[in-house]
């Protein structure tokens, strides 16, 4: 524990401020396109909502086993972030390419795999005993987002490749770009306006269609016309796939998908069990975790920054620029989840507002929401952890350990633990939602002492797990490696 408040410790001070604004100038973009993609969702939400509060709880359930397979072939095809990264690093170009055109044949092969269990939906819900009119409803939008899967992990290559450029920008904008388009596809087509046919929840899909699209297509343009990218020639030779070092993009990216099947999956997956409890706990259920996904933009956006810098440090064996962008973005993450939990714990009463009105016949919906959602806040400063470090690790290609405590922690301590509180021990949804408070707390604690352990061998100069073997070198040599 001493060794741990060192660290925090040391990421208040002593850390270059030009580093520092590196962290902020590639994360800000990203925390802010999060949002706007959480925007896209709550827009869904909000509008599921008008058709009422059980089409608000069947959409939510439809939606999340969706996210569960959606997340882990976006997180699989993410180990291009710190490979690309780290080639930058090294300056290879011919890398670079390579992993850009490896991403695409294996975000459409694994894409259209998602797209599968999606489509039967209906089917794994039955399995896992939901209530049969939960089930029903939600179907019909379930076999729209397995359509909008392949499409959205499309996206997920083009942001990958920017990301890791730190050209982080032109994604909020983007996204910022998708939020009318769905919006208005919402409109359209959940209940009929503008001569378009009442769809209900099947519309929401639809739109959702055209957004991903929409998107797919503007990104596909900005790197293609970008003249600082001309040089990669990434439409060179891409209608032929390539299967060299797919064993290395697959032992990083696999532990990555499956860590955020840990992650984001237990989440997700809580939803299904709220509805065995009931549609009432589905509908406070929803509200909570969307708040909860709101706030997971800002971690989120600085593990993504800090596996950049992370791994462009690996790349040029600079001990300084790693270790100092690892402890700029854990600071900065724990300083968020205190933040976070000061605030949400105050006004949870009034966030639960803006989803479920308490005076229109929804009391106990209204109730449950705000009990999930205090929960929540005192969740978030290890929550903020728990997202931030495997982005560190990740940086130095450290994912399979990482990956095994997710699984152990999220889905046997959180999912396990929860079902036990929930059901023979008849708490109900707060049961759930404790089970996960439970694993994250032991996760964030497993990951700290993972990074001290990645910490020390760095600082002895062992290379050998993230890079293969090599000397350090000076950080103005490391900067100087790479000039875009």
């Amino acid at each position: 524990m001493r060794r741990l408040s060192r660290t925090i410790r040391s990421s208040a001070r002593g850390i270059p401020v030009g580093e520092t604004g590196r962290i902020v100038a590639i994360a800000s973009p990203l925390i802010l396109s999060s949002l706007a993609s959480m925007a896209i969702s709550i827009t869904d939400v909000l509008m599921m909502g008008w058709l009422g509060p059980l089409a608000l709880g069947n959409g939510a359930v439809a939606s999340d086993l969706y996210s569960i397979f959606f997340y882990f072939a976006a997180a699989v095809v993410s180990a291009a972030t710190p490979m690309i990264s780290q080639a930058r690093g090294g300056g290879s170009r011919v890398e670079i390419a390579r992993i850009q055109r490896q991403s695409f044949w294996l975000a459409a092969a694994i894409g259209g795999g998602m797209a599968v269990p999606v489509w039967h939906a209906d089917t794994l819900l039955g399995w896992l005993r939901v209530q049969p009119e939960v089930v029903a409803t939600g179907a019909p939008y379930a076999r729209m987002m397995a359509i909008a899967l392949p499409v959205f992990v499309l996206d997920i290559v083009w942001r990958n490749f920017l990301v890791a450029h730190e050209n982080t920008r032109v994604l909020f904008h983007v996204t910022l770009s998708a939020i009318p388009i769905n919006a208005l596809g919402n409109y359209m087509l959940m209940f009929g306006n503008f001569g378009a046919p009442e769809m209900g929840l099947a519309g929401a899909g639809l739109a959702s269609i055209v957004a991903g699209l929409w998107m797919l297509s503007v990104l596909s343009i900005f790197v293609l016309t970008r003249p600082a990218y001309r040089c990669y020639r990434l439409m060179r030779g891409l209608w032929r796939p390539r299967w060299t070092g797919l064993a290395e993009f697959l032992r990083i990216g696999v532990p990555m998908g499956f860590h955020s099947l840990g992650e984001v999956g237990a989440f997700l997956l809580s939803t299904v069990l709220m509805g065995i409890i009931g549609a009432e706990a589905v509908a406070a259920h929803a509200a909570a975790l969307r708040v909860a996904g709101v706030l997971y933009a800002v971690p989120l956006g600085l593990s993504q920054a800090a596996t950049v810098r992370v791994g462009y440090g690996v790349g040029a064996r600079s001990v300084r620029t790693a270790l100092h962008a690892s402890r700029i973005a854990i600071g900065l993450a724990l300083g968020t989840g205190l933040a976070y939990l000061l605030v949400v714990g105050a006004y949870h009463g009034t966030i639960v507002g803006w989803f479920i009105d308490p005076s229109a016949g929804n009391a106990e919906i209204f109730a449950l929401a705000s009990l999930f959602l205090l929960i929540v806040a005192v969740m978030q400063p290890f929550e903020c952890g728990a997202v931030v470090v495997p982005g560190v690790l990740r940086g130095f290609r450290d994912t399979r350990v990482p990956m095994f405590y997710a699984l152990a922690c999220y889905w046997g301590i959180g999912i396990g633990g929860g079902l036990v509180l929930a059901f023979p021990l008849n708490r109900g949804g707060s049961g759930i939602w404790i089970g996960l408070l439970s694993g994250t707390i032991v996760l964030t604690v497993l990951l700290f002492a993972r990074f001290l352990r990645r910490q020390a061998s760095i600082r002895r100069g062992d290379w050998s797990d993230a890079l293969g073997q090599g000397a350090p070198v000076d950080d103005g040599a490391a900067e100087a490696r790479v000039r875009e």
